[in-house]
This record gives C-alpha cells, sequence and structure tokens, in this order.
C-alpha cells in the first residue's frame, strides 16, 4: 500500500508540474477548469487510499474499495485523454485562425463551433468514461467479492457472528445479494458496452474531423486553382459562399457579388429565367416524392462583367431537399462558356457560307455547262501548266475542230506566231505571280485579242478573256476562258480607227477655229469697246455740263445714249465672259477679300444703272467676313443675280440682300418681289440661252445667258445656288463661298502705292502721261484733264516712252494694253524694269482675266476697261496722286 501511495503521490506531482505545459492556447477559462479537475482527481484519489488503508470499519472499507480501487486506471485514462485533445494536430489545426479559409463553408462552419464548447464536450466524453470505469471497478468488483463471501457463509466454511437484533438468516442474505449482484453485473455490462461504443464513436468522430480537414484543404485548393466558380446558396437563393474565381470569372469580388441584385448581375432576359426558376423550384416543396432527395439541372444564363461586356456561363446545379422535402440549400459550378458560343456562332456562319458556297458551287457547275454548251463563246479551261482540260462544244463553229481535237492540239498548231506571241505574254503575266501571298483566294482577269489557225487554214481573230483563279496559299488553281470570233469587229475597228484619225485632224481644226472665233471675239469686244469708250466718254462729258450747258431734251437725248451704250457693254461682256467659261481654261483668280465691300460696290453699281427706277436695295451687315474666291468673278455673280431682280421687279420695291455663315462657309442671299419663276421651268432656268418665253426676251431683254455664267462660276468654285420661286411671288438665290481665317491684303497695290511714295518723280503740278494710239480717246481725254485742271501729256507708242517719262515727270501714266501691234503689258514690264516707280493704270478694250493677272503682275496699280465712266476714272486717277 505505501508503494500505491508513492505512485499516486508521484502522478499528483508531474499532473501539477504539466499544467504550465497545458495552458490553454486560447485563454479559455473552461478548458482551464478541466485541467484542474483532471489534477484534483488523483489527489481525490491519494487521499481516498489514506482513508482505506487506515482500516475503518467494514462498511466504509467496503465503500472505499469500490469507489476507489480502481481510481488509478481513471486518472491515468483521464490524463492521456487530456493529453490526446491538447497534443491531437487535427485538433489544433481545426483551431488554428491562420489554417482558417474565411471562404470554406466547412471551415467557417468548424471555426463557428466554440472552443469551450468543444473542450465541454471533452469532458463530457471522458466523464462518461470515468463513470464507467467507477461501475466497474469500484462496484462490480466488490460486490463480486461480497458474493464469494457470502457462498463461503452459506457453504459454512466461515463463522458469521450474527448481531443479536437482526432477525434474517444468512441464507437470505446469500439470495438476496446474489440476485442483486447478478442484476448490478447485468447493468454494469450494459454500461460497459453502452461506454464502448461510444468510445468507438468518439474514435470514429476524430477519424472523421480529420478527413474533413484533408477534404476541406482539398477543396480550398480546388477552389482557389480552378477557373469555374463554385457557389452555394441558401433556400431563399441567397449566396452563401462564392469562390475566389469570381474576380476571374466576371472582375468582381465574392463580397460585390453578395451585394449585387439580380436586375445588376444579369441580362435582362435572364432576370426573367432565373424568377421562372425559383418559382417552379419552390413549387416541389414540401411534396414527398422530394424527402431527402438532390435534384440536378443545367442551364445557361447571361451576366454582366465589372468592365460592361456581357459573359455567357453554363451552369450545373444540385437542389439538395430535407426529411420534409424542402430545399435546404443549393450548390453548383458556373462557367465560362463565352468564347465557346462565340466559337459556336461562327461555327454556325462558316457552316452555313460553306453550304452556301457548296450550293453556289453545284450551281456554277450546272450553269457553266449549261452556258459552255450552249453559247457561241468557246469556253475552255487550263492548268498552271498550260495545258487544256476542257473544252466547249462550240469549238467546232468557231475553228472547225472538235473539243478532243482541241484538247490534243498543240498550241503553235491553233495560233499564228503573232498570236503564240500574245498568249504566252499573257501567260507569263499570271505565271510570274503563282505562289504569290498578295493573290491568296484571288480572281484576276486578262483580257486581249489573239489572231487564230482555223482547221481549213484560214486566220480570223478573236477576243480572249482569261479569268486566273488563285487558292488560300496564293498557287494557280486553274484558268477559265472565253474565245469570242471578233473578225467582223476587228475590221469595224479598223474603220473607226482611221475614222478617229480623221476625227482628230477634224477636232484639231475645230480647235484652231475655236481659238480663231475666241480671238475674234476678242478683237472684236475690243474694237466695239474703243468707239464705245469715246461715245461714252463725250457724252458723260456734255451730260455733265463741264463744256458748256445743254438743254432738257439734249439731257435726255444723253441718257437713251448711255443707257443704249450701257446696254451694248452689257451684251459685249456676257458673251465675252460665256465664251471665256464654256470655252476657255476655266481658271480662278483665288483671293481673299471683304464680302461685305464687294457686295456694297456691286449694289451701287445696279443702282446707278437702275437708278430711274428707284429700287430699295436692303442689306444690313452685322460683321465682316473675308472669303476666298475669285474677286471678279464673284462679284459678277453678285451683279448678275442683283440685274436679274431688277430686270424682273418693278420700280420701288425692295430687293433684299442678307449674308450668313457657319464654322466654314458664308451664304449670301438676294431676294426679290418680281414676277417669279413657273415651277415647270425651274429646272432649266440656269441653262444656257434659255428664256421663260418670247415674250419676256421682247419685254425684259437679254439673251439668256446671266444665270448660266452664274452657275458656271458656282461650279468653278465648287459651290451650289439654290432657287426658290413660284410665280409673280418673287424669286429667292443663294449660294455659299469659302470662309477665310486670314483678311485680306492687296499687297502688289500696297507695295507699289508704298514705293510710288517714296519714290514719286513728279513734280507738285498734277500731270498725266497717256500712252494710245486712239486718237479719239486721246481728244476725249484731253478735254476731260483740261476741265480738271490736271495737265496731260501724249504719246501714242512705246518709242521713247522712258525719255518722255524723264521729261514730263508725271504723276501718273495712263497705258493703254494694245498699241497698234505693240503689246502694252511689255511696255508695262520694261518700264518697271528700269525701276521708274511712278502709278501706271492700264487702260484697255480686254476684258479677260489673264490680262489683269499679268498687268497687276507686272506692276500696275489699276486696271481699267473700256467703255468707262468718266467720274470713276477721274476717281481712281485722284486716288492715286
Amino acid at each position: 500500500m505505501f508503494l500505491s501511495s508513492l505512485y499516486f503521490f508521484f502522478l499528483l506531482i508531474i499532473n501539477i508540474i504539466d499544467i504550465p505545459w497545458r495552458i490553454n492556447p486560447f485563454n479559455d477559462n473552461l478548458l482551464l477548469k478541466y485541467q484542474c479537475i483532471a489534477t484534483i482527481l488523483p489527489l481525490l484519489t491519494f487521499i481516498f487510499i489514506i482513508i482505506r488503508e487506515k482500516r475503518y470499519n467494514m462498511n466504509l472499507k467496503i465503500f472505499t474499495g469500490m469507489i476507489f480501487t480502481s481510481l488509478v486506471p481513471i486518472i491515468l485514462s483521464g490524463i492521456f485523454d487530456v493529453i490526446r485533445v491538447h497534443k491531437n494536430p487535427l485538433i489544433l489545426n481545426i483551431f488554428n485562425y491562420n489554417n482558417i479559409q474565411n471562404n470554406s463553408r466547412i471551415t467557417q462552419n468548424l471555426a463557428q463551433f466554440d472552443k469551450t464548447e468543444f473542450f465541454m464536450l471533452f469532458i463530457f466524453v471522458n466523464f462518461i468514461v470515468f463513470i464507467s470505469k467507477i461501475i466497474s471497478d469500484f462496484i462490480t468488483e466488490p460486490i463480486k467479492d461480497l458474493i464469494d463471501t457470502s457462498r463461503k457463509i452459506s457453504s459454512g466454511n466461515f463463522n458469521i457472528k450474527k448481531p443479536d437484533d437482526d432477525p434474517g438468516d444468512v441464507n437470505y442474505i446469500y439470495n438476496t445479494l446474489y440476485h442483486t449482484s447478478k442484476s448490478f453485473s447485468d447493468l454494469i455490462n450494459s454500461f460497459q458496452d453502452e461506454i464502448y461504443e461510444k468510445s468507438k464513436a468518439e474514435e470514429e468522430l476524430k477519424r472523421t474531423l480529420s478527413q474533413l480537414y484533408l477534404s476541406e484543404m482539398e477543396l480550398n485548393y480546388i477552389a482557389e486553382s480552378t477557373k469555374d466558380v463554385i457557389w452555394t446558396m441558401d433556400p431563399q437563393f441567397r449566396f452563401k459562399y462564392i469562390s475566389p474565381a469570381s474576380i476571374r470569372h466576371s472582375g468582381f469580388t465574392p463580397e460585390e457579388i453578395k451585394k449585387q441584385s439580380l436586375e445588376e448581375r444579369y441580362t435582362p432576359e435572364t432576370v426573367i429565367f432565373l424568377k421562372e426558376l425559383w418559382h417552379k423550384t419552390k413549387l416541389t416543396e414540401g411534396k414527398a416524392e422530394y424527402k431527402n432527395k438532390r435534384s440536378e439541372f443545367s442551364f445557361e444564363l447571361q451576366q454582366y462583367a465589372k468592365d460592361g461586356r456581357i459573359i455567357i456561363d453554363d451552369v450545373r446545379a444540385t437542389l439538395v431537399y430535407d426529411e420534409l422535402g424542402y430545399i435546404s440549400e443549393m450548390f453548383g459550378i458556373t462557367r465560362d462558356i463565352t468564347e465557346r458560343k462565340n466559337f459556336e456562332e461562327e461555327l454556325k456562319k462558316t457552316k452555313s457560307k460553306l453550304e452556301e458556297t457548296i450550293q453556289e458551287l453545284k450551281n456554277s457547275e450546272i450553269n457553266f455547262r449549261f452556258l459552255a454548251e450552249n453559247t457561241a463563246d468557246v469556253i475552255w479551261t487550263i492548268n498552271p501548266q498550260l495545258q487544256v482540260e476542257y473544252v466547249s462544244p462550240s469549238i467546232k463553229e468557231l475553228q472547225g475542230l472538235t473539243p478532243e481535237e482541241a484538247i490534243s492540239y498543240p498550241w503553235e498548231k491553233k495560233l499564228t506566231p503573232t498570236g503564240m506571241k500574245t498568249f504566252l505574254g499573257i501567260a507569263e503575266r499570271f505565271l510570274s505571280t503563282n505562289g504569290d501571298p498578295e493573290y491568296k483566294n484571288k480572281t484576276i482577269s486578262i483580257t486581249d485579242t489573239i489572231e487564230q489557225i482555223h482547221k481549213d487554214g484560214h486566220t480570223f481573230w478573236t477576243e480572249i478573256t482569261l479569268n486566273v483563279i488563285y487558292d488560300e496559299k496564293g498557287y494557280l488553281l486553274r484558268a477559265v476562258g472565253v474565245t469570242r470570233n471578233i473578225n467582223e469587229r476587228k475590221l469595224y475597228e479598223d474603220k473607226i480607227e482611221l475614222m478617229n484619225k480623221k476625227l482628230i485632224e477634224t477636232n484639231k481644226k475645230l480647235k484652231s477655229i475655236d481659238n480663231l472665233k475666241t480671238e475674234l471675239l476678242s478683237n472684236v469686244s475690243h474694237e466695239l469697246r474703243t468707239p464705245l469708250a469715246a461715245i461714252k466718254g463725250y457724252s458723260d462729258l456734255i451730260h455733265s455740263e463741264k463744256s458748256g450747258p445743254i438743254t432738257d431734251k439734249q439731257r435726255h437725248q444723253l441718257d437713251v445714249i448711255k443707257k443704249n451704250i450701257n446696254h451694248l457693254t452689257n451684251l459685249i461682256d456676257g458673251l465675252l465672259s460665256y465664251s471665256r467659261l464654256y470655252f476657255g481654261k476655266n481658271t480662278l483668280d483665288i483671293s481673299v477679300f471683304p464680302i461685305i465691300e464687294l457686295i456694297n460696290s456691286s449694289i451701287e453699281t445696279i443702282n446707278e444703272k437702275h437708278n430711274h427706277k428707284n429700287f430699295i436695295f436692303n442689306f444690313y451687315p452685322q460683321q465682316d467676313h473675308f472669303v476666298k474666291a475669285d474677286y471678279v468673278r464673284i462679284k459678277q455673280v453678285i451683279l448678275n443675280l442683283l440685274d436679274n431682280s431688277c430686270k424682273f421687279s418693278e420700280p420701288g420695291t425692295e430687293i433684299n440682300i442678307d449674308i450668313k455663315s457657319d464654322d466654314d462657309n458664308i451664304f449670301i442671299s438676294i431676294k426679290d418681289n418680281g414676277i417669279g419663276i413657273p415651277e415647270d421651268v425651274k429646272d432649266h432656268i440656269f441653262e444656257r440661252f434659255y428664256q421663260v418665253d418670247s415674250s419676256t426676251t421682247r419685254k425684259y431683254g437679254g439673251i439668256g445667258l446671266g444665270l448660266s455664267i452664274v452657275k458656271k462660276i458656282l461650279d468653278l468654285h465648287e459651290s451650289h445656288i439654290e432657287l426658290e420661286s413660284s410665280k409673280d411671288k418673287g424669286t429667292f438665290f443663294c449660294f455659299s463661298l469659302k470662309l477665310s481665317k486670314i483678311p485680306a491684303e492687296d499687297s502688289n497695290k500696297e507695295n507699289i502705292k508704298s514705293n510710288i511714295n517714296k519714290n514719286n518723280i513728279g513734280n507738285d503740278q498734277k500731270s498725266v502721261l497717256i500712252i494710245d494710239d486712239q486718237k479719239d480717246i486721246l481728244d476725249f481725254l484731253s478735254e476731260m484733264f483740261e476741265l480738271e485742271g490736271i495737265k496731260a501729256y501724249f504719246h501714242n507708242s512705246s518709242e521713247g516712252i522712258l525719255n518722255k517719262i524723264n521729261i514730263h515727270k508725271p504723276s501718273i501714266l495712263l497705258l493703254d494694253i494694245s498699241l497698234g501691234g505693240e503689246d502694252g503689258l511689255e511696255i508695262l514690264k520694261y518700264i518697271r524694269n528700269n525701276n521708274i516707280n511712278i502709278p501706271i493704270i492700264m487702260l484697255s478694250a480686254f476684258t479677260e482675266d489673264r490680262y489683269r493677272q499679268k498687268a497687276k503682275e507686272y506692276g500696275a496699280v489699276d486696271y481699267i476697261t473700256k467703255p468707262f465712266d468718266m467720274d470713276d476714272l477721274l476717281s481712281i486717277i485722284k486716288n492715286h496722286f
């Protein structure tokens, strides 16, 4: 007994020392309590053993023996259980928070299992084991000893001292104890079986937990590695778990997805489908056939990715029903099949195109055969080796050969030497491209004429069209040719070629005639303008009464003369403009100028022309604009439109001019309240020489070129004129011009004026040197300048002109452009080359732009056409003094 006491004491010391080793890593008070209980139990055992060794009365001895005999194994078992619990890697791993995967449903559920509850479970299990061992060691064994003792007493082997006051007999005690012992024994055996089963269940639980941990680790690895999204839902179809693959899948994290509504995550069609699916699955709940069952299904849906694109998903889901037939959870896998669906769609399209192509090829072959066998043209095919593979039956009519003969005959027998050279040239063209990637899946066509040989020996001309077909790598597949007999056409072509040569010669003659006509018009214009200038000049001079008073009758007569001179001048200008626009080079002198100045100048000109009609011109621009165009020709457009409005409007009526602009263009409009244009003639109004009717021509005059010239000029400016009009309701014209950001600068004029101001060789008295060979013009100008107090000098040729300039030192030089066979422009150039910088104004009966441009290029400050207005000429001259 002393050794037993030492043994238990030793266990007590070891257990006490072991307490710091087993301090709860989770700071859990219940675990500490458990350890304290495990420590106190050996202590209590030690105390009771001492009591037992004291040999107190029999009952106490039996009691302590029954209770404490087997206490040592119980305590040892408890200690071993504590060691197993505390040292088990499974338990440590389960409660190691670093290993807890927050996105794992199994681990989350285990992590939610409170550590205190876990150790309470272990205490309970050990308590059951403790009780079973107490019953086994402290009750069963003492009772067995008691039964054995009773048997001995009953057999008389022992002397039993029976108390005086105990009335029973010994046999009764034996029977009672025996039956009691047997009942206790059965009960204890039952307890032992139950405890054993629970112990086995405990071991099984531990193994299951270990397997669950391993399965958990595997599941986490799979969930994090796979591209598919693994998820679970509760019975209300709310996400409980979503694997991290959702980030790769759609760009959303699991937490973001859980917060999204159906409408935010899925397309409208998918939302409708999912709601219908949810409704159908809810209808299955509570039915007997679904108790403890699983329902698997799959479907496709469309959802939005974080970058806005639409993802097509294949979903495989499983519904789990509980023992009552209600949905307990749903789990599944979502896979992105967008690329696959796109591929399938492309595959469908490709298949459809392939089927169409096959059908087209079949139809094409049928059509080819039909055409080849029924057309008069010969259809044939050759391979890349220039071997004939097929010839249509019409070869018999063309060349006298059967298809078989045409296939077997060498090219030299079918083509003349010239034809053979042409054919080899064609072959070289397409053979040189064989294998060129640039010709992948292409078909090129080559057409030429070839002279061939008939079977009977005569030659004839054919036209060959060869379609060369390449494969997907750029290699030749075959060539399909069509040969047509053009022998008769060739004869006609030879005739046509001869006729073309004659036409070319005739065209040259016509062009020469046209040049003569243009020159004639120019010369006629010059010859008409020169006398008109004298007539107009003297008429203006007399009308101004500077040469003497006139009567009212004479004034009226002079007005008639001026009116007809202006009309004749306008007719000449119209014909020349028409000739230049429709038969000339149609070049534009593009410059940048303010449009308001041009419009105001045009209004003044038209107002002076029609001053007796008292028209009201309404033009109130808000802002000036600079346009990029031909100044002279745009002015002619506005003059023609304004003149057209005045011509067909009643005197005293209003004519409105307006300008509007956008970022690139300016829009100029002119509106009148005249007789208008009938609807049925609007499409013809811009045609040359077109008049609405002959009565209009007689009443209003004109030859029908004004609007035609307007359209031609605007066409040259890439502009378009719009017309709105109806009979008796006036006419509205509108056209556009390109805006310019750069203000207009007449650099030539400014430079010349600057040089003239600095280097003027004239004297203080204002004088003019006039160089002209027309005596009537010289006389008129002499009289006009004399009346204005301006000294005038005259010269009629280029000879001695520099000497004249140096002698007279004029303020301004007036130079005619045509001086009896001499070119006034060359005289201008000669003067400027001799560094004479006086202002030079060109007087000319030529109105062509080319003369204006050259005069400006050579240094003229102005260009005045005959007939000129006397007041205009004086104004220009005074501006340059």
